[in-house]
């Protein structure tokens, strides 16, 4: 994203494309009849929905409730459904608690495709409804109009049907509901300049005393490349009305222009803190999910039907606020939030409180997974003689210019920096390949289960256990280095691709092989 100067929905003779105003992205669209043709396998039951051109919500969906039910009405041309579950839709349908309505909609967000504005017809008065299913039950004035609202999501990838609530909202959608559809359509009829901002936030310790902390916050364009932003110049205030956007005499001109906040970054504390969420060490310290300290560990875990949405947040924190003080307390400690939400919420209505506070890669993938794979490896995988010829190794592996000096992953692993663990992660692999790993290097125990896990790959690619645990190590050192690389290009994605064809080489496959192995 990067700022920019447009004329508003113009065609090429400077007309806007919808003769008296625009549309915002976040409305349900009516299309040209010919388009809608070529994008989806239309009958009576199904009708385009979302122009929304970088939301995978691209489909309305009406579902008829019938003894059985079509696979196409459910998917676009191209796709096919599943030959092993032909029962797919019924099994769904089935296994709602409340029942599809005859005439109700569905959100269809397996894909999406590219609709041009000159293309839409009209705006179809239908919303989305995030209250149904939500956190907080409904109460007895709760009514659904299956002609005017959307309340759920099909998803064929996960074989289910799910309430709205667990989604998340357009920026538009937000945007609409903060500032309002009419400011929104006078703003941007004529033309404007757009300057979107990434803000940093962080409490930084005086003099090393931690009880002593200063709230840092960088507010800077993106732009810019990463060189630039970190110059003092190029960081400014924050700013609510430039979010929403506003006039400004610019070369003699009256221009409109809009500085809006795309995300909030931080490390994971402050991230959680930004979104309202308690510490990660919380009970329920996840700002993504609702996983509880016992369940941080399991992989299989349900992230999309125990996730953390945006509007489901914001109900949850109504009700709360409703209650007497000392039943507030504990209904937020349940839920893994804070009593009071954030100032940055009023400072920035439009932004989904989850989705714009991402997660920091330094502190999930260097002091996170590149810390503890690189703890399993010194206390469950390496053999006492395996550990001594690795230690060999790592003191006198060669590093690249500029790297500092690594402390010993003996004595001195727990006290790692994140650059330490990051390093380590990447010198790892070639380590490992340098002193030649050998069965007699690994644990009898974690041996014999490697053994037993990769029987058919041992077999038919002709690997031994050594080799595919060096090739687990490279795959997460591979996943670090784009991850947390200064840009992303095409030579690091390619980087990515290349594994043992057969091999679990995705960076969570890895993880979960050797963390199920362990024990």
């Amino acid at each position: 994203m990067s700022g920019w100067e447009d004329h508003s929905d113009a065609d090429d003779d400077g007309n806007s494309v919808f003769g008296e105003a625009p549309l915002p992205p976040a409305n349900i669209q009516q299309v040209a009849e010919q388009i809608a043709q070529g994008l989806l396998n239309l009958d009576e039951s199904m009708e385009p929905a979302d122009d929304e051109f970088d939301n995978p919500d691209s489909y309305s969906v009406e579902l008829p409730v019938e003894d059985s039910v079509p696979d196409e009405d459910f998917l676009p041309i191209g796709d096919a459904p599943p030959d092993d579950d032909p029962g797919l839709e019924m099994d769904a349908i089935n296994g709602l608690e409340t029942p599809l309505s005859r005439s109700e909609k569905l959100l269809y967000e397996d894909s999406f495709e590219y609709i041009s504005p000159k293309n839409i017809v009209s705006r179809v008065e239908i919303s989305m409804d995030y209250i149904f299913e939500g956190p907080v039950a409904l109460d007895n004035a709760y009514v659904f109009n299956d002609k005017t609202h959307i309340r759920r999501i099909l998803n064929m990838a996960r074989k289910d049907i799910r309430p709205a609530a667990q989604s998340r909202p357009h920026i538009a959608e937000l945007e609409i509901e903060a500032y309002g559809r009419a400011w929104i359509v006078d703003a941007f009829r004529d033309t404007f300049i757009s300057l979107p901002m990434i803000i940093f936030m962080d409490a930084f310790g005086l003099f090393r005393n931690r009880y002593r902390s200063m709230m840092g916050i960088y507010m800077t364009t993106p732009a810019q490349c990463l060189r630039d932003r970190m110059k003092r110049s190029n960081n400014f205030v924050l700013s609510r009305m430039l979010d929403k956007g506003m006039i400004l005499r610019i070369n003699g001109e009256n221009r409109f222009v809009i500085a809006p906040v795309l995300c909030f970054t931080g490390d994971m504390p402050q991230q959680n803190e930004n979104s309202g969420i308690l510490r990660p060490n919380a009970g329920k310290g996840c700002r993504s999910c609702l996983a509880s300290i016992a369940q941080k560990g399991d992989l299989d875990f349900d992230t999309v039907a125990l996730g953390r949405y945006h509007y489901s947040q914001k109900q949850i924190r109504e009700y709360g606020d409703t209650l007497p003080p000392t039943a507030k307390k504990k209904y937020f400690q349940e839920w893994g939030m804070h009593e009071n939400e954030p100032a940055i919420f009023k400072l920035t209505p439009a932004l989904d409180i989850i989705q714009t506070r991402p997660g920091d890669p330094c502190h999930s993938e260097y002091n996170g997974q590149a810390k503890q794979s690189h703890n399993l490896l010194m206390r469950a995988i390496l053999s006492k003689p395996g550990m001594r010829r690795y230690f060999q190794e790592f003191v006198q592996f060669p590093a690249p210019t500029g790297w500092s000096t690594r402390q010993s992953p003996l004595n001195h692993l727990q006290s790692w920096s994140l650059s330490e663990a990051g390093m380590a992660s990447v010198l790892t692999p070639l380590i490992m390949s340098r002193m030649k790993l050998s069965e007699n290097d690994i644990t009898l125990n974690f041996f014999a289960a490697m053994r037993g896990k990769f029987r058919e790959d041992t077999k038919t690619m002709k690997l031994t256990i050594p080799e595919i645990l060096v090739h687990c190590f490279a795959m997460m050192a591979k996943s670090n280095a784009i991850t947390c690389a200064r840009k992303i290009s095409e030579h690091l994605v390619r980087m990515q691709g290349a594994s043992f064809s057969g091999v679990d080489s995705s960076t969570l496959g890895c993880a979960h092989v050797l963390l199920s192995l362990s024990g």
